[in-house]
């Protein structure tokens, strides 16, 4: 496991109010937008196995609701208001073209994205993310000029 995901995981876990999470068998709604294949993606499964360590049990107490656009960033911005519409508790994105989508379909549902925002402009302070934006990047996308 990488520790990005267990950052996202973590992320997830504390972007839901600590109220909610001890109220009695709440069921939570957590959307999910790839650019990939969502069922093949690892992605998915480490999510599944985090949210477990915290207590998280899909169908139980938590529900994944994935959106893929199988590789067609146009369809990116539909599957990301068909989230908003299915009134999800927070949307993990995948890179940033799904990150971009959700930010351009919501300002209030809290967004987690994995890696890439920053180096495309979607989140320009990675200290301070805006909005309804956090998450976890891969350093070698922004720091790759000063390796050379």
């Amino acid at each position: 496991m990488q520790r990005r995901d267990v950052i996202i995981a973590s992320s997830l876990v504390a972007a839901w109010p600590v109220a909610a999470r001890a109220q009695p068998v709440q069921m939570r709604r957590i959307g999910v937008l790839t650019l990939g294949n969502i069922e093949s993606d690892i992605f998915r499964n480490d999510l599944r196995e985090e949210l477990l360590k915290a207590g998280y049990v899909e169908g139980r107490n938590v529900l994944i609701d994935a959106r893929s656009a199988q590789g067609k960033p146009e369809l990116l911005p539909v599957l990301a208001a068909e989230l908003v519409k299915a009134k999800v508790d927070v949307i993990v994105a995948v890179l940033s073209p799904a990150t971009a989508a959700a930010r351009q379909a919501t300002s209030t549902i809290p967004i987690v994205f994995n890696g890439g925002a920053t180096a495309t402009g979607v989140v320009t302070n990675v200290a301070r993310p805006e909005g309804n934006i956090t998450g976890a990047f891969g350093p070698s996308s922004t720091l790759a000029g000063k390796g050379v």
